[in-house]
């Protein structure tokens, strides 16, 4: 909590050293959690916070993409003259940016209208108007946003279809579901992985803070970017 990942990591390492008691396990998966952490570098005091929660929320997400990911560089670096309408650089589409109903008490306000303004596919409000900052994330949801800056990069829309219609090469995603092209997309470009024994996606399953950053440095690689 006091983001003191060494010392946090030496108290569970003494614990796993006894090797009795009820916390080993425990301990065992705080020290893989905090390793997580560690490889991937956060750059930011933000960053390296929102890594460390358990479950991560969609104010969180929106907040990664920025300080982590670097979108806004990103958005500049990349920007398409015949790119795909459906992603803009902030004030540059000339439609008006929606405004959320519930973020106004959030803490993560300004990096989500920030995200809001940009158009981030899969980070849009919700047909009432509200974009529900406290919604944890699941698998299914983080590819979708995924997909959504890969096609913005590379300016192919045809990504977003490239894999439907085949047959489902997970055994927890049907061919129909709305994410399938997202989540195939994801995986072939080893940004996202699948259960090494089941090939089980879990589509369904939240993401914590230290597996949005695995998956942040991963799209970086395959958009070889360097920060």
């Amino acid at each position: 909590a006091a983001l003191d990942l060494r010392g946090a990591k030496s108290s569970f390492i003494e614990i796993i050293e006894l090797n009795r008691g009820p916390h080993v396990e425990t301990a065992m998966r705080e020290v893989k959690r905090i390793q997580m952490i560690e490889r991937t570098l956060p750059g930011t005091k933000v960053g390296l916070k929102i890594s460390t929660a358990r479950t991560l929320t969609r104010a969180e997400l929106a907040v990664l993409l920025l300080e982590e990911l670097q979108l806004q560089t990103l958005v500049e670096r990349h920007r398409l003259t015949n790119g795909i309408p459906a992603f803009y650089p902030p004030g540059s589409s000339g439609i008006p940016t929606p405004k959320a109903t519930d973020i106004e008490h959030s803490w993560a306000k300004n990096w989500i209208t920030e995200v809001l303004d940009m158009a981030v596919p899969g980070l849009e409000l919700f047909p009432d108007g509200s974009f529900l900052p406290d919604r944890p994330v699941d698998r299914a949801s983080y590819a979708m946003v995924n997909q959504g800056i890969l096609v913005f990069v590379t300016g192919s829309a045809g990504l977003t279809t490239q894999f439907l219609g085949e047959t489902s090469r997970f055994p927890d995603v049907r061919g129909d579901n709305y994410a399938y092209n997202a989540i195939a997309l994801n995986t072939s470009r080893g940004i996202m992985s699948v259960d090494k024994i089941s090939g089980h996606f879990r589509p369904n399953d939240t993401v914590s803070g230290a597996e949005a950053m695995v998956i942040i440095r991963e799209l970086q690689n395959a958009l070889r970017m360097e920060f």
